[in-house]
């Protein structure tokens, strides 16, 4: 369909068809062009089907997904208590600024965030290729390091992007790819020096939670819970009005539909990968916890799945059936 014919017959999703409409205004030239190239993708593309998104519907279009995705937050994010200072107290030091694309990008960790950090790089300059390891904050301008006027413009007039997974396929993760990092044992075995660290065995996954648990409650209200499980809603504050939440569930069909919105897919390409909806590794680790603490981890993590419309058990119901409704019975 041509962009002409698209935005002279599409009524399906009018409303906010006209709201990105009107948020985009005032742009000319090149600008000008990369806001209509967004606009004709979010409306006018991308109608085959894809997984819905909390729908009994085997398929949903594109735009119709983000749609529900976006006011979801937007519905959640209003039952929290308002923070007029918000600008100036939230931590913006996750979100990637590209002003050569009008492009705001949050980055959390354990959801592809190398990959998008090498893949946005690119992007920036021109398909350039990054050596090395993508965590220099020199590589990338940062919104926490704008001013209060400069933040508030970018997060009005830019496209914001964000991709979160499932909270319990993201804690597993972390510490599938961390347990043998000197760091991680010092989390694990607090109080004991670096020799007694460097002797101890890796500790169970099992282990790892039950010091989640213990640690997160304090760490949340002093602002310090590691990132690689801090919760989405610290990460990237749901205030922030995206335009785009990825799943990373999804992310084979949603990264490059990402990068054709943001007008770089012509010379920009996300790797190929297809995430399994649960991994091996995934039903190993959380089959050896108790319902209890099975249950103690959704509390922790209860904001991100309302937030993102990810279901609780989910991926663990089976382990709850086998365990039964209670351990002691």
């Amino acid at each position: 369909m041509s962009r002409e014919s698209c935005f002279a017959s599409s009524t399906k999703y009018q409303i906010d068809f006209l709201q990105v409409l009107d948020d985009y205004r005032g742009y000319s030239g090149y600008e000008a062009e990369l806001m209509v190239m967004r606009i004709y993708f979010l409306f006018c593309t991308f109608s085959g089907p894809m997984k819905g998104f909390n729908s009994n519907s085997p398929s949903m279009s594109f735009s119709r997904v983000m749609t529900e995705r976006r006011q979801l937050l937007r519905d959640q994010c209003l039952k929290k208590p308002p923070n007029p200072l918000f600008l100036k107290e939230a931590d913006f030091s996750r979100f990637i600024v590209i002003e050569k694309l009008k492009l705001v990008f949050c980055f959390i960790p354990k959801v592809s965030c190398t990959t998008w950090k090498r893949t946005l790089y690119s992007a920036e300059n021109d398909g350039e290729q990054l050596k090395g390891v993508p965590h220099n904050k020199k590589l990338f301008s940062w919104l926490q390091d704008y001013s209060i006027l400069e933040r508030q413009k970018i997060l009005s007039t830019y496209y914001k992007a964000m991709f979160v997974r499932e909270p319990f396929a993201r804690l597993a993760s972390a510490y599938r790819d961390k347990i043998k990092k000197p760091w991680f044992k010092r989390f694990l075995h607090p109080g004991k020096t670096k020799l007694e660290i460097e002797g101890e065995k890796d500790l169970p996954f099992s282990a790892f939670v039950r010091r989640v648990i213990e640690t997160n409650a304090t760490q949340q209200k002093a602002g310090i819970e590691d990132q690689h499980w801090r919760s989405y809603e610290h990460i990237c504050p749901c205030e922030v009005d995206y335009d785009f939440i990825g799943h990373f569930e999804n992310v084979d069909k949603e990264a490059p539909t990402l990068l054709k919105i943001i007008g770089v897919d012509g010379y920009v390409k996300f790797p190929d990968y297809r995430p399994s909806k649960t991994s091996p590794y995934m039903l190993e680790y959380y089959s050896q916890l108790t319902i209890d603490e099975i249950f103690q981890l959704q509390e922790l993590f209860d904001l991100d799945f309302k937030l993102f419309g990810y279901d609780f058990p989910g991926l663990l119901e089976d382990i709850l059936k086998e365990k039964g409704p209670s351990e002691e019975s």
